[in-house]
C-alpha cells in the first residue's frame, strides 16, 4: 500500500445549519465545522500516530485585489473558528444555486438572478437533517471528525479546493459507532456519486461500493438521464414546510448547475442556441472510470480525456451513468503570511 498523509480535524456540527432550519443542503458544500486549539492533527508516512499541526492557523486564499495591488485574505478558519467542508464522493440535488457568469453578459434587472432548486433537494436535505438530529446533544451539536487522505508528497494546501473548502469525509458520532456521513448519504440513496481525479484508488472503490448499496433507495430512485423543460423552481427559505415530491425526477446536479446558467442567460437574450449548444461550447473534459482506475494501478494519475457532453453521442441526456465520470479537481493555492512575507503552503509546513 502506498504511504499516505492523513489529516484529521475534530469539531462539531450545528444541526440547525441544515434546511429546513438553515441553508446547508445534503451534499453539505457549505457545512461549517467548528474547531478549536488542537483540532488539527496529521499522521505523516514517517510517524506512528497523529500529531498536532498548526499549518492552517494563518492559512488563506487570495480574494479580491485591493487598490494597492495586494489581495484580500480569505482565511480558511473564519473569525468564528469555523471551516467550510465539501464532502468528497457525493453530489446532491441542488437546494439553492444561482446562475453562473458569462463573460460580457449581465442578468441585472432581468429578475432571473435567483436561487434555483432541483426536485428532491429538499427531500434529501431533510433526511440528512433528521439523521443528524438523532446524534445531536441537547444544544443541537454533533461531535465529528473531518478525515482526508493525501499522497505522501502533498502539502496542507492540497486538502483545500479552489473555493477554500476542506475536501474529505465527515465521521459523525464518537468511538466505534462513528458513521462516515459521505458513505451514509450514498448508501441511503440521498446523493449522486461524484468521483474526482484527486481521489485515491481505495477511496474510489469504497465509494462505488456504497453507491451500489444505495440503488433503489431514497431520492436516487428519481434520478433521470434525460433533459426536460426547466421547471424554474426557486429556493424556499428556512422554515418552509416540506413538500411531498413523490416521483418528481431530477437530473445530474452537475448538469443542473449548467442548465440554470443557460436558462437564465438564454431567457435574458444574452446567448443563443439550445442547452446542447451551451454544453458543447464549454468543452469540459472528464476521465472514464475504468480507464482512470487502470491508470492508477499503473502508478499514473491521468488517462484519456473525454468531453463531458457531445451532442452526437449524448443527445438530450446524460450519456454516461454517474459512476463513470471522473471529474477534474480544479487546482487551488493556499498561502500563509509570517512577518509580512507571503508564501505558498508546502509539504514542509506539516
Amino acid at each position: 500500500m502506498k504511504k499516505l498523509i492523513n489529516l484529521q480535524i475534530s469539531g462539531h456540527i450545528d444541526v440547525t445549519q441544515f434546511w429546513p432550519e438553515g441553508e446547508s443542503d445534503a451534499d453539505t458544500t457549505k457545512l461549517l465545522l467548528s474547531v478549536g486549539p488542537g483540532s488539527f492533527k496529521v499522521k505523516l508516512p514517517t510517524s506512528m500516530a497523529h500529531i498536532p499541526t498548526t499549518a492552517f492557523d494563518n492559512a488563506y486564499q487570495r480574494g479580491e485585489k485591493k487598490p494597492d495591488g495586494s489581495f484580500k485574505q480569505d482565511k480558511l478558519i473564519n473569525a468564528k473558528g469555523q471551516i467550510t467542508i465539501r464532502l468528497q464522493r457525493v453530489d446532491a440535488p441542488e437546494l439553492h444555486i444561482s446562475p453562473g457568469p458569462i463573460k460580457g453578459q449581465s442578468l441585472a434587472g432581468t429578475g432571473l438572478f435567483l436561487k434555483y432548486r432541483q426536485r428532491q433537494a429538499e427531500t434529501g436535505t431533510h433526511a440528512l437533517h433528521q439523521f443528524l438530529l438523532g446524534l445531536a446533544d441537547a444544544h443541537g451539536l454533533v461531535p465529528c471528525t473531518f478525515d482526508s487522505n493525501l499522497a505522501a508528497n502533498q502539502g496542507p494546501g492540497d486538502v483545500v479546493d479552489k473555493y477554500g473548502r476542506f475536501v474529505g469525509d465527515i465521521l459523525v458520532g464518537t468511538g466505534p459507532s462513528q458513521v462516515n456521513l459521505n458513505l451514509w448519504l450514498l448508501e441511503q440513496g440521498w446523493c449522486v456519486v461524484a468521483l474526482y481525479d484527486s481521489m485515491l484508488a481505495v477511496e474510489i472503490e469504497e465509494t462505488l461500493k456504497a453507491w451500489r448499496k444505495g440503488r433503489g433507495k431514497g431520492s436516487r430512485k428519481m434520478y433521470r438521464a434525460k433533459f426536460e423543460p426547466f421547471e424554474r423552481l426557486v429556493y424556499r427559505q428556512p422554515g418552509s414546510p416540506l413538500e411531498d415530491e413523490g416521483d418528481k425526477k431530477f437530473i445530474h446536479p452537475k448538469y443542473f448547475r449548467r442548465y440554470i446558467t443557460w436558462f437564465a442567460h438564454s431567457s435574458a437574450g444574452n446567448i443563443t442556441g439550445d442547452f446542447a449548444d451551451y454544453l458543447e461550447s464549454k468543452g469540459e473534459e472528464v476521465y472514464e472510470l475504468n480507464e482512470f482506475v487502470a491508470a492508477l494501478q499503473q502508478g499514473k494519475t491521468k488517462s484519456t480525456l473525454y468531453l463531458l457532453y457531445k451532442r452526437a453521442f449524448d443527445g438530450n441526456k446524460v450519456g454516461w451513468a454517474p459512476e463513470r465520470f471522473i471529474f477534474l479537481e480544479a487546482p487551488s493555492t493556499v498561502f500563509t503570511s509570517q512577518g509580512g512575507v507571503e508564501r505558498k503552503l508546502s509539504k514542509a509546513d506539516w
